[in-house]
């Protein structure tokens, strides 16, 4: 036990003493190695740093982030600015061309006008047309009717009937024993009894009597016509070229259409319902 209590001693002490000596050496190692080292790492990482790091950054980071920004944002918005711009001046430049059209149409409307009052107010200056007369057929010389005789003739339209007995007279017209004056209250009829004589100059050289029935007003004075056309020609067959021209020996037969079975009237039908 003494023996092992020696060497343990003893180691103890080789233990002690080899510590110091190790500390020292690593004490010192390490005074001598920061010292060595120290200066190139300072002067390494100083230099290094300072004149890389920022000519690496400062570089990219400017020219990565405002150019880009700089170049898109102001594109994508300049753009559609421009088109606004133009658009305006574009709206305005066909307001004003509308104006100017319109101005200009007005200036013609204007001189269109004046030209117009001009012709109206200078009515002299335009040319006179005479404006063709119409030719009548010549009137044949008659001479007047033999005493005693009498002229007699047949007339129709639509259902009036008119028969008329010419003889020589003054001009005198009775209508059913009435004069034409009491029988026609419208002179548009007198006149169209009376047409074919006015036309062939033989109304001082008659006087007429004329039975009519049937019809109406109209009708009856349209019968008289036809009647004292062919009158006429019983008296003169040379008028037949006047009367005829004159579409006086026509026989109008323009009549009213009857009415038919099962409608209205003549193609008037009853309202249709379906159920």
């Amino acid at each position: 036990m003494s023996d092992d209590n020696v060497k343990t001693a003893e180691d103890k002490a080789t233990e002690l003493k080899t510590e110091p000596v190790v500390e020292e050496k690593t004490e010192s190692a390490a005074e001598e190695k920061p010292v060595e080292q120290a200066k190139p790492a300072v002067e390494e990482k100083t230099d290094p740093a300072a004149k890389k790091k920022p000519v690496k950054k400062a570089k990219p980071a400017v020219e990565e982030k405002t150019d880009p920004a700089a170049k898109k944002k102001p594109v994508e918005k300049a753009e559609p600015a421009v088109e606004e711009k133009k658009a305006k001046p574009v709206a305005k430049e066909k307001k004003a061309k509308a104006s100017g059209k319109k101005a200009k149409a007005d200036k013609k409307e204007d001189e269109v006008g004046d030209d117009e009052s001009a012709k109206v107010a200078d009515p002299v200056e335009e040319p006179k047309v005479e404006e063709p007369k119409p030719i009548d057929p010549p009137k044949p010389q008659l001479a007047a009717p033999p005493a005693g005789s009498q002229f007699r003739a047949t007339g129709r339209r639509k259902k009036s009937v008119a028969r008329v007995y010419l003889t020589p007279g003054n001009g005198e017209i009775t209508i059913n024993k009435r004069p034409i004056e009491n029988y026609f209250f419208r002179g548009i009829w007198r006149y169209m009894a009376v047409q074919p004589m006015l036309l062939t100059g033989t109304r001082d050289l008659f006087n007429v009597n004329v039975n009519v029935h049937g019809g109406g007003q109209t009708g009856q004075a349209g019968a008289v016509k036809h009647a004292i056309s062919r009158a006429l020609l019983e008296f003169n067959i040379d008028l037949r070229a006047p009367l005829k021209s004159a579409g006086f020996l026509t026989r109008d037969a323009r009549t009213v259409e009857r009415k038919k079975y099962g409608l209205a009237g003549a193609r008037k039908r009853y309202q249709f319902s379906k159920r």
